[in-house]
């Protein structure tokens, strides 16, 4: 049985392992120093609780991309993550490579 409030999973929106979708989409000396990208809203679940959508924000540095060349990836994107399993669905990345600091600013609504 599993308990409420256990952690099941976790994911980070910056692919930090070589063998981790879209690594090759952050290049440069400092990507791995980078951050951001993170989820400024709630997560939204679907009504059947089949995959949760995350509404991500720019990465850091905000306005300047040279250290994180490259179209980044799951930043500034909806990001659809299997509920049970913690892993990748789908995505759509809105503005790639941002450096104007266009944050996804809600997850769609889901009504089925």
């Amino acid at each position: 049985m599993q308990l409420p409030g256990i952690l099941k999973w976790s994911w980070d929106p910056i692919p930090r392992k070589s063998t981790d979708y879209g690594f090759n989409t952050w290049i440069g000396e400092k990507v791995q120093k980078t951050g951001a990208a993170n989820a400024g809203p709630q997560f939204r679940p679907t009504l059947q609780m089949t995959w949760c959508f995350v509404p991500t924000s720019c990465p850091s540095p905000d306005y300047y991309g040279g250290e994180r060349k490259g179209y980044n990836v799951y930043a500034n994107s909806i990001v659809a993550i299997t509920a049970s399993t913690g892993k990748v669905a789908w995505h759509f990345q809105v503005v790639h490579h941002d450096i104007w600091d266009y944050d996804i600013a809600a997850q769609p609504c889901c009504w089925t």
